[in-house]
């Protein structure tokens, strides 16, 4: 028996290593296929993104498909890829002879062919053989029949495909045609399974005898019975808001229209005061309304919720405000989480009121946005068992949805195997089956399918990407000197409102790593394109508000932001909050003042187990700190952050890396406008930190302070404080604080640090120290540098670290690069201060050492950009044939990278802007 059951595990765990390994050396033949692909097309791009939010579904790719001419995306797909280890095999018998039989789940043939409206196509690569066969799946319409027969038992099906298709080079167009035909496929299938929400509007006939508020009002009471936030074309679809039945209402822009004029009219007559009350201009038109000013409210709320701003008409030249932001002071847990109280928010989630669905539903979103899933999940099955009750299948298709979402979240935030194993079975509910069975009404049953296929996500997502595609190309053109558009800018934002809206307003858990975060990163995008071209476009955003930041702030990440600010030349960016008392600056006070907080209230909360994956408060303080480096600040306003983040870090650590980070970046951005007492001030408080960042700050401080022309005054006990720090650095290369402090000390001190550098130098040499020295202008005895040459000569057999990663380039050499960077700082020449011989080491090592007379024809561009600091940029700058063979290359290909390049090294503005 214990041979029996040893076998059987050993079988098991041998079967899940092969398919893990299967599926990792499948993955690279994919990407290695595409890669072959893209050199022979060498006019495309081809960007492979993992999808595996969307694993539960079996999509495990987007390709994107990029002409690098101008920068545009040609084509845009999707995956599932399967790789065996096994060598693939075409059938000799059947009626399926010739073709390759692989089994495919059910579920995932169900949401290829039926539900996802971007074309899908199915890859099987054969690791044996090296090859990569696709399958349209979309096209396949024998596999229908198949999945019909299946029985109720039965998991997966078979498909066959086609040898022929294999993925190469010489199929790549072929491909590249079955892609567009399931992509038209697909779109007119899924479009016209869901047109009715947009066509027919609800199910539901106002009585038109009464006046024309109360028959908004019913219409908003019915299809707002279940949910916060509508699609908005199901809200317009209706009468009063269409009149004829050939008017079809649309909205763009923040502006719906409609085709009965009297609605117009209504809404023109209504006055919303200072107070927040409304009266009427004319009272006939409420005529008969009981309560017309709380029915007034409401359905200015709901327009202003929904982003309908205003209501137009084609004959009407001015259109009529919709908007209604009455004065709401709460203190509820996702407000105080919205003005980055953590704490205060985690400590109010238990008091809640949770009288009805709608309320319980915000406090287990509440839960999943802090992290505990677990919890999260508990509430959405009581939730689910309520709203089944109470008849309210919206809700009750909310819950399931995020079950099978936090199912995924908990089964990669969790290490308990029971709490795993519920996840798992959660990921396992069947939503045709829940929306099919628990609408009561056509209008539900819409609401109910449109939430699970997804769709609030995938239309804006469609828009999203359009808009910001059209944004990327108006940039483009805004540099080559025409002006930029606005149109695109508010559709972009248009979108990205209703659907944020639409997920937060509606309670709804979208997984926060996958294409949700991915969609406000291309807002992001969008959003500084846009900003940069204002100058020559009254009508683009001239500052950005706190919506936009708040976007940034919670769902993107400050990788991208910085990415995106650097990608369009951004140097700063105005900022214009809405509100007085709740605005960015809020935001940076609670976060910095509640910190040291947050460790213990996280703690007594949320389970240690795994919490490391389900915690969002690092992305929180890193991505706020970086909107703050770069939003523009009164120097007041400089100053007094800076005061909090010295308070902040004085009451206990940050949390990640990220953190301290754009702590830094902030004081880069700012220190211009800080004063000198202050810069002082942050000296000597960095100078006492034990973060693995604070030298870096230190030297950025330092830097600061050198360039105002200032040297400290030190007392004695300061002078003990600074050279302790620097003595405590004998072992660390090239972080010596004395290096970085030295331009800002008093005479007396300087030679201290000299003498004492010198003093370890003799005794033992570090080359890394000399360097760093050296680069900041050090007066060091010139013994060091022969001792630094004979160091910095290259070893070819010892191991590389690029060369292990597999990303080695020309510069394989760190200390050469040093070296050389040293020389071209001090003007010398190599070869005529040292005998030791350093060509043989590379082209590029050869070209480096001179500059002047090396065979060209061996030269790479892309070697300008490969250590790029001021010295090295000087040296080039000394030498025509190098900006000849530059501009040669750019005029004959578009590079975005050596244009950059080209502007840095010969652009005279930007002469001094390269770092050491």
């Amino acid at each position: 028996m214990g041979k029996k059951t040893s076998g059987k595990k050993k079988t098991d765990y041998t079967d899940d290593f092969k398919a893990i390994d299967g599926r990792k050396k499948g993955n690279l033949l994919l990407q290695k296929t595409f890669d072959e692909i893209g050199n022979i097309y060498s006019g495309i791009h081809i960007s492979v993104v993992s999808e595996e939010n969307q694993d539960d579904r079996g999509i495990d790719f987007q390709v994107e498909i990029i002409g690098k001419a101008k920068n545009e995306t040609l084509e845009i797909f999707k995956l599932q890829n399967k790789g065996t280890l096994d060598p693939v095999k075409p059938l000799i018998k059947t009626e399926n002879k010739g073709l390759i039989s692989f089994q495919i789940s059910l579920r995932h043939v169900r949401y290829y062919r039926q539900e996802i409206p971007f074309a899908t196509m199915f890859m099987l690569c054969d690791v044996p053989n090296q090859k990569v066969f696709w399958h349209a799946i979309q096209l396949d319409d024998s596999v229908d029949d198949r999945v019909d027969q299946a029985g109720d038992d039965q998991e997966s099906v078979q498909i066959y495909i086609n040898p022929a298709h294999q993925l190469n080079a010489q199929n790549f167009e072929k491909f590249l045609d079955q892609i567009g035909e399931s992509k038209s496929t697909q779109f007119y299938k899924t479009t016209d399974k869901d047109s009715p929400i947009f066509s027919n509007g609800a199910d539901f006939e106002v009585d038109e005898k009464k006046p024309l508020l109360d028959q908004v009002y019913d219409l908003f009471e019915y299809l707002y019975d279940e949910i916060r936030y509508l699609p908005r074309h199901l809200l317009i679809r209706n009468k009063p808001f269409k009149k004829a039945d050939g008017f079809i209402p649309y909205i763009n822009s923040f502006k719906a229209t409609t085709d009965n004029k009297e609605l117009i009219e209504l809404f023109d007559s209504f006055q919303v005061n200072d107070d927040h009350s409304i009266t009427f201009k004319n009272p006939s038109l409420i005529s008969g309304v009981v309560d017309a000013e709380n029915k007034a409210k409401l359905v200015l709320k709901k327009f202003t919720e929904n982003h309908i701003y205003w209501l137009g008409n084609d004959s009407r030249k001015s259109d009529v405000s919709l908007r209604y932001f009455p004065d709401q002071e709460c203190d509820c847990v996702a407000c105080r989480y919205y003005k980055l109280d953590i704490p205060g928010s985690i400590k109010s989630i238990d008091n809640q009121p949770t009288e009805g669905l709608l309320d319980k539903m915000k406090v287990a979103y509440m839960h999943y946005q802090l992290g505990n899933f677990v919890k999260a999940a508990e509430m959405q099955k009581t939730i689910a068992k309520e709203a089944k009750i109470a008849k309210k299948p919206v809700i009750y298709a909310i819950t399931q949805f995020n079950l099978i979402k936090l199912g995924r979240l908990i089964k990669g935030g969790y290490y308990d195997i029971d709490i795993i194993n519920t996840a798992a079975s959660d990921q396992n509910i069947d939503l045709d089956k829940v929306v099919l069975r628990s609408a009561t009404k056509g209008h539900n049953l819409k609401l109910a399918k449109w939430i699970k296929n997804q769709n609030f996500i995938n239309e804006p997502a469609y828009e999203i990407h359009e808009a910001v595609g059209k944004i990327r190309d108006n940039y483009q053109s805004f540099i080559d000197g025409n002006v930029g558009r606005n149109r695109h800018f508010n559709e972009l934002i248009d979108s990205v409102a209703q659907l944020n809206s639409f997920v937060n307003g509606n309670y709804i858990v979208f997984d926060r790593w996958g294409e949700y975060k991915q969609l406000i990163d291309a807002m992001t995008e969008g959003l500084f394109a846009a900003y940069a071209m204002k100058d020559e476009n009254p009508n683009l955003p001239q500052k950005i508000n706190d919506y936009h930041l708040h976007r940034m702030i919670f769902d993107g990440s400050q990788e991208m932001i910085w990415r995106y600010f650097n990608k369009y030349r951004l140097t700063s960016i105005a900022y214009e909050p809405w509100e007085k008392d709740d605005n960015l600056h809020l935001l940076i006070k609670n976060l910095l003042a509640n910190n040291h907080l947050v460790d213990e209230a996280f703690k007594n909360y949320s389970p240690d187990d795994g919490f490391f994956w389900r915690n969002k408060y690092p992305s929180l303080f890193a991505n706020t700190l970086c909107i703050a480096s770069i939003v523009e600040m009164s120097d007041l306003e400089a100053e007094t952050v800076i005061s909090q983040i010295i308070c902040c870090i004085n009451n206990g650590p940050l949390h990640s890396p990220d953190c301290y980070v754009n702590v830094n970046s902030f004081i880069v951005k700012k220190h211009p406008q800080l004063a000198s007492s202050t810069l002082e001030r942050l000296f000597w408080f960095s100078l006492l930190q034990k973060d693995a960042y604070a030298q870096a700050r230190i030297s950025i401080v330092s830097n600061a302070i050198k360039f105002r022309g200032i040297k400290l005054q030190v007392s004695k006990a300061e002078e003990k404080v600074l050279m302790n720090s620097n003595a405590k650095d004998d072992e660390r290369r090239e972080n010596n604080i004395g290096v970085y402090v030295y331009p800002i000390l008093p005479a007396t001190l300087q030679k201290k640090i000299i003498n004492k550098l010198e003093k370890r130098l003799d005794h033992k040499f570090d080359a890394y120290q000399y360097y760093y020295a050296s680069i900041y202008d050090l007066p060091l005895d010139l013994k060091y540098l022969d001792k630094f040459i004979a160091q910095a000569v290259p070893d070819p057999n010892r191991p590389n670290f690029q060369a292990m990663l597999g990303s080695e380039t020309e510069n394989k050499y760190p200390m050469f690069d040093m070296l050389l960077n040293l020389c071209f700082k001090m003007e010398i020449d190599l070869k005529k201060i040292t005998d030791l011989n350093f060509f043989g080491y590379g082209d590029y090592y050869d070209w480096l050492l001179d500059i002047a007379n090396f065979d060209y024809s061996k030269f790479k561009v892309r070697w300008i950009g490969l250590y790029a600091t001021k010295f090295y940029f000087a040296a080039f700058r000394k030498h025509p044939v190098i900006k000849s063979t530059l501009e040669t290359y750019l005029k004959s290909k578009r590079d975005n990278r050596m244009e950059r390049l080209y502007i840095d090294l010969y652009n005279p503005l930007n002469i001094e802007s390269v770092e050491d």
